[in-house]
């Protein structure tokens, strides 16, 4: 995302997170589930870097049609920049309808520091908020998002954390 590359990433800043952090995009396997991992900060501004993209999204391309050849009980995309955040006729709409028509059936983002999120047809989209600071207007406090991974469903819950003033000791709710 943006606090990895930057917001507008260079060949230099990738090299970076990749030999600290590994493969900025992958693809791994668990109990007959796909999951994908992105680097969408590429299609929020790839001026710099148009090869890497090129390569990203060839790679997709591919990871897209082994989703939908695949007989997974579950695709799921990990990606900062959500391709929407409640309605995917908004402005910055990115490839969602590419990732549904595959078989995706979640996306988990986070970038927008408020939880948020919403449906394309059958593709949920869920936006979690951050762990750290949370940006005005929200009057919401830091959490993380358990997710549950069923034989037939995906579920989640936002987890509110609440910092004590008395001792700055977290609560967890």
């Amino acid at each position: 995302g943006n606090h990895d590359f930057l917001n507008s990433p260079t060949v230099e800043s990738v090299t970076a997170y990749k030999s600290h952090f590994g493969d900025d995009y992958f693809t791994f396997w668990v109990d007959g589930c796909m999951f994908i991992v992105i680097n969408v900060q590429f299609y929020k501004d790839h001026k710099n870097v148009l090869a890497l993209y090129d390569e990203q999204d060839k790679w997709i391309a591919k990871q897209l049609l082994e989703a939908k050849a695949g007989n997974y009980k579950h695709v799921v995309v990990f990606q900062h920049i959500p391709w929407f955040l409640n309605d995917i006729n908004e402005p910055y709409k990115g490839d969602g309808e590419k990732f549904q028509a595959a078989g995706v059936r979640a996306i988990f983002a986070g970038h927008y520091h408020h939880n948020a999120g919403g449906f394309y047809k059958n593709m949920e989209v869920i936006v979690t908020s951050a762990i750290g600071a949370q940006l005005p207007p929200t009057n919401a406090n830091s959490g993380y998002r358990v997710v549950t991974v069923d034989e037939d469903k995906i579920s989640h819950k936002y987890v509110d954390i609440k910092v004590s003033s008395s001792n700055s000791m977290f609560d967890f709710n």
